[in-house]
């Protein structure tokens, strides 16, 4: 079966699509995509009501377990994926995720080659390593080494990505 690709906010709709099938595979879990928040101004000056920034763009329990998902894709010829486009407040919310006895993961999708677009799951604390290190970007082919998300499709063929391997206490992350 050919899969289908949704016209808007490609990476963002397949992740929602991919958690529904995960609901239906996983006993014990459910998901929740986190609205973004805009600045609202109504008049002026002390008027201005700022909306707290969100932490993730889904988050989903399982087994008892909180898992925090932050959404990344790129559709550009770049051999990396730049730091750039990780905000400081959705690595510190995911590590913090992952204090608390959460997971934290950032979806990384590579949409430049149409008929090959990939995914990575990457823990936050292997993004803050390699800015620790002073790397600005990851390249696509380090990130390869990270866990690879499978693309997948549901009922109606659209795309998907297998997320089970997230949920899975026995999967090794390190990149």
């Amino acid at each position: 079966m050919a899969i289908k690709y949704s016209s808007t906010n490609y990476f963002e709709s397949e992740t929602s699509r991919s958690l529904k099938l995960a609901e239906k595979a996983l006993k014990q879990f459910m998901w929740f995509r986190v609205p973004d928040t805009k600045t609202l101004q109504f008049g002026s000056g002390s008027d201005k009501i700022i909306a707290p920034k969100v932490p993730c763009d889904y988050i989903s329990l399982y087994k008892g377990r909180a898992y925090f998902l932050e959404c990344k894709s790129l559709k550009s010829n770049a051999t990396s994926y730049s730091f750039r486009y990780i905000r400081p407040h959705q690595l510190d919310y995911l590590q913090k995720a992952e204090k608390c006895g959460g997971k934290g993961y950032f979806l990384i999708c590579n949409r430049y080659h149409r008929n090959d677009i990939e995914a990575f799951a990457v823990h936050p604390w292997e993004i803050q390593r390699w800015m620790n290190e002073g790397k600005k970007s990851i390249t696509w082919e380090r990130l390869r080494r990270c866990i690879n998300l499978k693309p997948t499709h549901n009922e109606k063929g659209y795309a998907c990505w297998d997320l089970k391997a997230l949920f899975n206490k026995h999967t090794v992350f390190r990149c």
